[in-house]
């Protein structure tokens, strides 16, 4: 669907108190961070920290594997059709560059793709870091926000049993093939720990166990419809997989979880005795929520 039929959904009402605004922005890269999306900052605002009040990237609220899909909120209307207005310029002008058949394309851009502001398009683009020119379009809706967002209320689920605070950092692990348990990873952490001299500051993992998650992720009115869906396909297998193969991790401080994360990222494991020994690869990432 283009980006001129998904934007009127769900119009802003004139207004400069609501604080329940978001813009919905599809199909992006699952590498992103908060920051790439600050630094859209225009001129004409003060700081975008002023007016955005979060950027939380979406998850699968079963396997928590990042969807490409991000909801950021505002405080004012004003603001998030500023923002939306400002990204889908840049993606216009990004896409004109990698069109442009010589190093000259700054002398050939429209003007209604110029800043208003003056600033040169080439230093515009260097801070344009969310989506790629070769990305043919952008999905953007605009909502009010949800209340709901399953995939953090399952997470804070699984971390309210450890005592290190309300919203602690989270490391993902996704330990493939999926040949280990819990007790498994955590015996390879403590001795890792062990080894090192200095022992790791982490909870125990938690296995992803189908009986563990909660129905799909949703947005407002579609919250009814998914309750009454079973929380788990037994003919998915490939969720059954992801599930099995994934571990969280809970942290006692961000810098721990940097280091968890630094050290325990593409590692190796070798479980088994003998000719039966198999050897995991471990890919970690950091939840932002």
């Amino acid at each position: 669907m283009s980006v001129a039929q998904r934007t009127d959904q769900g119009k802003l009402p004139a207004t400069k108190t609501d604080s329940r605004l978001m813009l919905i922005l599809h199909g992006l890269s699952p590498n992103l961070n908060p920051s790439d999306f600050y630094r859209l900052a225009p001129n004409d605002l003060s700081s975008w920290h002023s007016v955005i009040k979060k950027v939380q990237q979406q998850r699968n609220p079963t396997t928590l594997e990042p969807l490409g899909r991000y909801h950021i909120s505002f405080s004012t209307a004003s603001a998030a059709s500023s923002y939306r207005d400002r990204l889908l310029r840049l993606h216009r002008l990004s896409r004109h560059k990698l069109r442009s058949p010589n190093g000259l394309w700054e002398s050939s851009v429209p003007p209604f793709l110029k800043s208003c502001s003056g600033e040169p398009p080439t230093a515009e683009l260097d801070a344009f870091a969310v989506l790629p020119g070769s990305q043919p379009a952008v999905d953007v809706d605009r909502w009010r926000v949800s209340a709901r967002n399953s995939w953090a209320k399952a997470l804070g689920d699984v971390v309210h049993k450890f005592d290190y605070g309300e919203k602690p950092p989270v490391v993902l692990l996704h330990v493939y093939p999926p040949t280990l348990t819990a007790e498994d990873v955590f015996r390879f952490i403590r001795e890792d720990g062990v080894a090192r001299g200095c022992r790791w500051k982490v909870c125990p993992p938690h296995h992803l166990k189908p009986e563990t998650r909660a129905a799909k992720d949703t947005v407002d009115g579609d919250d009814a419809a998914a309750a009454q869906k079973p929380s788990f396909g037994y003919k998915d297998f490939d969720t059954l997989e992801k599930q099995q193969s994934r571990f969280v991790v809970v942290c006692a401080t961000e810098a721990e979880a940097r280091r968890f994360h630094r050290h325990w990222n593409q590692r190796n494991l070798t479980a088994g005795p003998g000719d039966r020994a198999t050897r995991n690869v471990v890919h970690a990432s950091i939840i932002n929520w």
